[in-house]
């Protein structure tokens, strides 16, 4: 689906996203998949990044709801309090395995 929350009234509605962090919202580094990233531009005016910062003992969460601003050109959170940064990266999975049933890199 490349979101985790739909939320409607009348003929509108919202793909939300959440994702969260143990580091403050100004230094919180989020991991989205392809398909996240995918849906998020695709479907720019209806999608928010929503995040969640879960920090200290006793715990204080703060929550940061990310939307398309136009004007802006940019993901915006907060009133402008915060923007994000989209970096595309590529990776894989590694797994571990058994004895000799690895392959080498690139083989």
């Amino acid at each position: 689906m490349g979101w985790d929350i739909e939320a409607g009234k009348g003929n509108g509605i919202l793909r939300i996203e959440v994702k969260g962090s143990s580091l403050p919202l100004g230094d919180a580094v989020l991991e989205l998949t392809s398909n996240e990233l995918a849906k998020m531009n695709e479907h720019r005016d209806s999608f928010r990044l929503s995040v969640v910062s879960v920090q200290g003992a006793p715990p204080k969460t703060s929550l940061v709801m990310f939307g398309w601003s136009r004007d802006a050109a940019a993901w915006i959170g907060d009133g402008g309090m915060y923007t994000l940064n989209i970096r595309e990266v590529v990776s894989a999975r590694v797994e571990v395995l058994p004895g000799d049933k690895g392959r080498r890199f690139g083989q």
